[in-house]
């Protein structure tokens, strides 16, 4: 069971998602006094300090422990407890399910990566420390205890993002923190420290006027209101801006810094040992495709995931294609590093120096000359993270010089090649390597455990020698993460500098996460229950507008963060991405209501509903005892807009829907409610429960067109179960209400449902009968589905009585249905015409027809048409492809 606790926005405890009712105002706060101190004994004295600090109640020490008890009685199940102990209570928690403790474990955690000379990890650390700093600390409860400690925290995150501006401005990000530093800068007007950032990010923005003027500002306000001048370091940075300081310029420290991390090798014999492991497990397809695109010449991007291979790859490629004969090959490992630095670096390591001062034009030639010269067959640039600097090298690079590009970016190149998880099988087979056992040795646990790490091969890599250093089993290891596989770490940190783990991989491709619209959605995933959702839904979680989140999701998909599913609107995560959302993230228990809005706008689009179901219906789930009109609303939207009728009958969904029908006291709702599970017994063929279900509809009816058609409803089903005279009574009684009111529209639908009981009847004649009145009343209400379903089973009675009648009536069908462009008429219709050319004795016709039958059944998911018309066909003994298509191919 997942619980987490907040004490960032509001004081809040989530379980699985669903929000905890922790009382009222008193009793959080003394969730509030534990949650600061987890695991630590507090006095009882302490606890009626923080809740009564003014003036105590009579019986202060009672009322304490009543508020204990159901706080006690609230987590219940959670495996959360607050405990007794001598003196007072114990929190038993751990400090990484509570907001704050995770934030200022990461703010430790960056402070320790930029003492090791990590900047860029420290950044991303306290960017994800920050990021869960979603609102006011303890939110509206106010007392004076609370008041000081909330100037505390805030005074931490202030110091935490002052920290991270540092960090960002060090490492050349000015530009992207330029509007979040004036937005801070206007809050908090008299902060040197911020006001010195603001200044610096506007000096590299090449906006000095402003940033001296921005200085010449707080000198004012600070001689005004304090009587004092700003602080030395402000006065020497404006010193420093007035007479230009080449040193307040990055540059040159930063091309310093990225030449000495740039590793250039040229290889003449193929052993890129450093790069290529001893077996490539699982790629040998994306190898030859990535070989063959070189093969045509143009750059090849090689783009995925931080961990997925792309190097092992691009290292294997460039092996084998030396090994096979080609020529040498330059392997430069980019990095962060700028054009100049990597042109300073392929320059002195073809020539011999003194091209590396060339600018310009000229600097491109000297390069093109210099790989001619060296007789280079291939340029493999690794790890790739700047647009800019890619875009000069290509254009250095003459054309006969294949390149390969590996990124977690995904360029737009040429030849694009994502580098996407192992299948299950291959990932087994990788954790054995790692894990030194033998085939036969492989469990179960094995497949689960490379499930739960989404078959990420460094991630496997990673639980392998865990599982060999430390003797574990594999069920035992998932056990140990499964609430954050992304978490697991190399044993010891035997990994490269930020690689030993995924979650550092994911922290620099997060860092690198500058739009704020970005962040917020990548965000989002985490506050859900499965690693997907579509735009309209984020849109309504976030707040944002459509598009915006649009943007934002290509972004996140330029970066590996997230994958678009093809032809949809749907964006999805890895699932070692989607754990890392939700540490960073946290449950977050107040998402229903927008879920909520985000079903009732879009019920009807049946599309959609289909793609967010299970976030859905997970969401709902948790909103049962939360938020229990959430929950309705959620259920209702889905079931009245249609998917139940169109789309199956999801068991989930349906339990859902049984619960709201149970609970609702909205007559009107309710009748709508169990149309639809009267509808989805129906199709399950259960008929008492269905008629049942009808019958409790009729009895809401709001109107008497409901009623008519209500009554139309269970007539049918009544003819269903084989009780004739009591479908022709109920089926009268239909009639004459909807000829009481004049109701044409509901007569219509009367004659539908009475044509479905008359073919359970086999009684053709009366079929006939009811769908050419059905047909002549659907061309005066011009109502085109329907009269395209009178006509299909028109043409089936006429089929049982006369074939010419039938041709004729099923082709009308199929040429309404395609001028309506309704697919599952038009599935009916190609259906029922397959069925008449083979009464025809016509098994090529017939064949033809049945085949586009199954095509638009598979199409629009139906599994129970698709196997009829499957089983049809192998009677007929047609085959299920087209022969001539398949010459074709």
């Amino acid at each position: 069971m997942s619980v987490e606790c907040r004490v960032f926005g509001d004081i809040a405890v989530t379980s699985d998602g669903r929000q905890i009712d922790i009382g009222h105002a008193r009793q959080k706060v003394v969730l509030a006094v534990f949650l600061l101190q987890p695991g630590q004994v507090i006095g009882v004295d302490t606890l009626i300090d923080h809740v009564w600090p003014e003036r105590l109640p009579q019986r202060a020490r009672a009322s304490l422990y009543s508020y204990v008890s159901r706080l006690n009685a609230a987590l219940t199940g959670t495996g959360v407890e607050i405990a007794r102990r001598s003196g007072g209570y114990l929190l038993d928690i751990d400090p990484a399910r509570i907001d704050l403790h995770r934030f200022r474990d990461a703010v430790a955690r960056a402070r320790e990566a930029a003492r090791a000379g990590d900047p860029e990890r420290a950044l991303a650390l306290l960017q994800a420390a920050l990021d869960l700093c979603r609102g006011r600390p303890f939110g509206a409860v106010e007392t004076t205890r609370l008041a000081a400690l909330r100037t505390s925290l805030e005074n931490e995150r202030a110091t935490a993002e002052l920290d991270r501006n540092d960090l960002a401005l060090a490492l050349g990000g000015h530009a992207a923190l330029l509007g979040e530093l004036a937005t801070a800068a206007a809050a908090r007007p008299l902060d040197e420290r911020l006001t010195g950032q603001l200044m610096l990010a506007l000096y590299r923005s090449g906006r000095q006027a402003e940033a001296q003027n921005l200085y010449r500002e707080i000198r004012q306000r600070l001689v005004d209101e304090l009587g004092a001048d700003p602080g030395r370091p402000l006065q020497d940075l404006y010193l420093r801006m007035v007479g230009a300081d080449p040193a307040l310029d990055p540059r040159p420290a930063e091309e310093e810094k990225a030449a000495a991390r740039l590793d250039l090798v040229v290889y003449r014999t193929p052993g890129n040992r450093l790069n290529r492991p001893a077996e490539l497990v699982g790629r040998h397809e994306p190898v030859a495709e990535v070989n063959a695109a070189l093969d045509d010449g143009r750059p090849v991007l090689l783009h995925g995931l931080a961990g997925m291979g792309k190097t092992a790859i691009a290292a294997t490629v460039a092996d084998e294609r030396l090994r096979a004969g080609g020529r040498p090959y330059v392997w430069l490992r980019v990095g962060e590093a700028d054009e100049e630095t990597v042109f300073e670096a392929l320059l002195r390591r073809l020539g011999g120096g003194t091209e590396a001062a060339l600018t310009g034009d000229a600097r491109l030639l000297a390069l093109q000359n210099l790989m001619d010269r060296a007789g280079i067959g291939l340029l493999v640039l690794d790890d790739v993270w700047h647009g800019p600097a890619l875009f000069q090298v290509l254009r250095a690079v003459p054309d006969r010089i294949p390149v390969l590009v590996t990124a977690r970016a995904k360029f737009p190149l040429d030849r694009q090649v994502e580098i996407v998880g192992l299948s299950g099988d291959e990932a087994v087979r990788l954790l054995a390597l790692h894990w030194g056992t033998a085939p036969g040795a492989w469990s179960r646990g094995a497949a689960d455990l490379c499930r739960l790490l989404g078959h990420h091969p460094y991630a496997v890599e990673i639980a392998g020698r865990h599982l060999r250093q430390y003797g574990l089993d594999a069920a035992d290891l998932a056990g140990q993460i499964m609430d954050a596989p992304h978490d697991l770490a190399m044993p010891a940190g035997l990994a490269p500098s930020g690689r030993e783990s995924v979650r550092l991989l994911l922290d620099r491709s997060y860092a690198a996460l500058a739009d704020p619209d970005g962040r917020l959605v990548f965000q989002t995933f985490g506050a859900l229950d499965y690693a997907g959702a579509s735009a309209p839904l984020l849109a309504e979680l976030t707040g944002l507008d459509e598009k915006r989140v649009l943007v934002a999701l290509r972004l996140l998909a330029d970066l590996s963060l997230a994958r678009p599913r093809d032809g949809t609107v749907f964006h999805e995560v890895h699932d070692l991405t989607f754990s890392y959302c939700r540490a960073l993230t946290g449950a977050d228990g107040r998402i229903a209501g927008a879920v909520r809005r985000f079903a009732e706008a879009h019920g009807g689009d049946l599309d959609l509903i289909g793609l967010d179901l299970d976030n859905l219906l997970a969401v709902a789930e948790s909103a049962r005892y939360a938020d229990p009109d959430a929950c309705t609303g959620i259920v209702a939207a889905i079931a009245t807009g249609g998917y139940l009728d169109d789309r199956g009958h999801p068991p989930r969904l349906v339990r859902l829907l049984d619960e709201v029908i149970q609970r609702t006291g909205d007559d009107r709702l309710l009748h709508q409610l169990l149309g639809k599970r009267g509808n989805a017994y129906l199709h399950q063929g259960r008929l008492r429960e269905a008629a049942e279900a009808y019958q409790r509809a009729l009895d809401l009816a709001p109107d008497a067109n409901r009623r008519a058609i209500l009554l139309a409803v269970l007539g049918k089903t009544f003819a269903e179960m084989g009780q004739h005279e009591r479908a022709e009574n109920t089926l009268r009684l239909a009639y004459q209400t909807a000829d009481a009111h004049d109701d044409e529209a509901a007569r219509l639908r009367i004659l539908e449902q009475h044509s479905i009981a008359a073919f359970r009847w086999k009684d053709f004649r009366l079929v006939r009968e009811l769908t050419r009145a059905g047909v002549e009343a659907s061309r005066r209400l011009g109502a085109r589905a329907a009269e395209a379903i009178f006509l299909n089973n028109l043409g089936t009675a006429e089929l049982e009585l006369g074939l010419i009648a039938a041709f004729d009536r099923h082709g009308e069908a199929q040429r309404i249905a395609r001028e309506l462009n309704d697919l599952d008429i038009l599935a009916l219709a190609q259906h029922n015409l397959g069925l008449d050319w083979q009464a025809a004795e016509d098994a090529e016709r017939a064949a033809h027809h049945l085949r586009e039958a199954l095509a638009l059944y598979e199409r629009l998911g139906y599994a129970q048409e698709e196997n009829k018309v499957r089983s049809l066909m192998e009677r007929f003994g047609h085959r299920i492809t087209d022969p001539e298509k398949e010459r074709g191919s």
